[in-house]
């Protein structure tokens, strides 16, 4: 069975019932009470209940955040969150500069990916390591660690991993352990991540 609304310069739309409903009871369908907007699509609750929504894609947390100047030097004992202060990009305004975090607002699996450099390796070898924390939680989601120092080398570790975000209040941060040396504030120091799946 077809509905036909015909144009008023002529032609027509139709509109098409199926063959059968997989159930073969009546099937219906609520249209949404507004237009939308540009770019839009019509979504289905599950129930027959239709709404315009924004495609996942336009809306998918994006972000890479780096260090303004050198980060002074951490503790060699301990572990220190890197403050990263400065935005590349940051699609959604999810990551924060002053709490150095990223806390998304869209629940899925992240791609997250963090690296540093020490400004000056000339020091003796000792042990660094750098991990994604979620929620400050110790042991660490990822972490990676290494041997590192020697004279006038450049050394440092980067870390990446998909971690489960749920969209609200959890948020990762990025930490570094070892030498009591400077972090380098250019391309080698880094935090980075995206969206590449819904919960």
């Amino acid at each position: 069975m077809s509905i036909k609304l015909n144009a008023q310069s002529g032609g027509s739309v139709a509109l098409d019932a199926p063959t059968q409903t997989t159930s073969s009871a009546d099937l219906t369908l609520t249209l949404p009470v507004n237009t939308g907007t540009s770019g839009q699509v019509i979504q289905t609750n599950g129930s027959g209940v239709l709404s315009f929504a924004t495609p996942t894609g336009d809306t998918a947390p994006a972000f890479k955040a780096k260090l303004s100047s050198n980060m002074s030097a951490p503790s060699a004992a301990t572990f220190t969150k890197i403050t990263f202060n400065s935005e590349v990009f940051d699609t959604n305004n999810c990551f924060d500069t002053s709490t150095h975090r990223f806390t998304p607002n869209v629940g899925g699996y992240y791609i997250l990916t963090a690296g540093f450099s020490y400004a000056n390796g000339n020091y003796t070898e000792t042990t660094a390591i750098i991990q994604l924390r979620k929620n400050g939680a110790s042991p660490a989601e990822y972490g990676v660690s290494n041997r590192v120092g020697g004279f006038e080398s450049r050394w440092g570790l980067n870390v990446s991993g998909i971690i489960q975000l749920n969209g609200s209040s959890d948020y990762v941060e990025a930490y570094v352990y070892g030498p009591s040396q400077a972090i380098d504030q250019y391309g080698e120091t880094f935090f980075s991540g995206g969206l590449v799946r819904l919960t």
